[in-house]
């Protein structure tokens, strides 16, 4: 995805409703970039790449 998309037009979009969207996790960065909305979206500037030097494992359950 290139661009921005505003959170509540990414939940429109995939059909979530008013009582699911209070439990997805977002992922922020310190610089309040939203780098993942679990199970839906990742922020292309944050996929593994060829120059990938670091990786952040997160676990969610």
């Amino acid at each position: 995805m290139t661009g921005r998309k505003k959170i509540s037009d990414l939940f429109n979009n995939y059909k979530i409703n008013v009582f699911e969207k209070g439990n997805i996790p977002i992922l922020v960065n310190g610089n309040g970039d939203i780098i993942w909305v679990a199970n839906y979206r990742l922020d292309n500037r944050y996929k593994i790449s060829g120059n990938t030097k670091k990786v952040f494992i997160l676990v969610c359950k």
